[in-house]
């Protein structure tokens, strides 16, 4: 059994992480991923283990995550938001806006699919599955596009290939596996958050969901049913 996250495999991706842990964009601040026609579950999954790939051993501290749900959409069987703001923060601070949904305008004319990666001397932009980016940063500071070789075999034969090749060697390699089941961990906190309208801590199996309430953000206080004074933080 394989896990398919085809962008762990693609030319352009591999790059694009040696390229990022080797500094040349500095230190890395916050990843920006615009899908339109997609959800966090679906796609979402895919675009977080990503993320949790690129940010290595600085796990994933909390999570918040809106939904709109006005138009009850469903996809592979599986009821989903029909738009999504998903807010990830590491220990160390860094940052991941992912925005999915039916209805995402992107920036990029023609790119349904938009990933922005920025660090504190320069930035990568990526499309999704399409094998190139685009990289600023002091040797490019206008913007190169960057157009990898293509690996011999891509998306889910690459996997298996590789599966193959730990079957042969007799070492097992579970890299993928783990980042996935950090990147399952956080598409739920992301619907956890939405459900009980608060900030998700990991591990989820030590979060406990906060007691319901009334509270209404930006409301008039009704005088009742305690709080805290802003005024007095």
């Amino acid at each position: 059994m394989a896990v398919p996250h085809g962008l762990l495999v693609s030319a352009h991706v591999r790059e694009i992480v040696q390229r990022v842990r080797a500094g040349e964009i500095g230190e890395l601040a916050l990843v920006e991923i615009e899908c339109d026609k997609w959800d966090v579950m679906n796609a979402g999954i895919h675009w977080l283990n990503f993320f949790v790939t690129l940010v290595g051993d600085d796990p994933v501290a909390d999570v918040l995550c809106a939904c709109d749900t006005s138009t009850r959409t469903y996809r592979d069987g599986i009821q989903v938001e029909t738009v999504a703001v998903t807010y990830v923060q590491t220990q160390g601070g860094i940052r991941c806006v992912m925005q999915t949904g039916d209805f995402v305008t992107t920036k990029r004319e023609g790119k349904s699919m938009m990933f922005r990666i920025i660090g504190t001397k320069g930035h990568v932009e990526f499309w999704a599955f399409e094998n190139a980016y685009i990289l600023v940063n002091e040797q490019h500071p206008t913007g190169e596009l960057i157009q990898p070789q293509q690996n011999p075999t891509v998306g889910h034969r690459a996997h298996l290939d590789n599966m193959a090749a730990h079957i042969d060697a007799n070492a097992p390699d579970y890299t993928v596996a783990d980042s996935s089941l950090r990147a399952l961990e956080v598409v739920e906190a992301a619907y956890l958050s939405h459900r009980h309208r608060c900030l998700v801590t990991l591990p989820l199996k030590s979060f406990e969901p906060p007691a319901a309430n009334g509270w209404d953000p930006g409301t008039p206080y009704q005088g009742s049913g305690g709080g805290r004074d802003g005024r007095k933080l």
